[in-house]
């Protein structure tokens, strides 16, 4: 008697032990869609900055009156716009670039200061 209450008690922890395992395989399986992640496709964009320079130079006259330095501040704008088609790891694409910059470097007179 005590062998066939041992051999239910092993059968039933058996039982249960599987069905636990089943039960957690019972849960839905979560599947993850692919990334959907694609370079093609249409774009415009815009930019804009700005810099700065600075000009030394010597005059075989003498200095100038007003020094020998001319400071040019850079002003830059433009845009873009473009496509681009994505086939595999390769990208394809079309694109139109504009930009201009203004510049305006001036120094008012280069008289030497000795003769004027």
């Amino acid at each position: 008697m005590r062998s066939g209450v041992l051999l239910s008690g092993a059968t039933t922890i058996a039982l249960i032990a599987s069905g636990a395992a089943n039960a957690a395989d019972l849960e839905p399986e979560v599947k993850l869609s692919p990334a959907v992640w694609s370079w093609s496709g249409g774009y415009i964009g815009g930019h804009v900055g700005g810099g700065y320079g600075r000009t030394s130079f010597s005059n075989p006259d003498g200095p100038s009156i007003y020094g020998g330095v001319v400071n040019t501040p850079v002003f830059l704008a433009g845009g873009q716009i473009g496509y681009n088609w994505q086939k595999n790891g390769w990208v394809f694409g079309v694109e139109l670039d504009a930009s201009r910059a203004v510049s305006d470097g001036t120094n008012t007179c280069l008289a030497a200061s000795g003769f004027v």
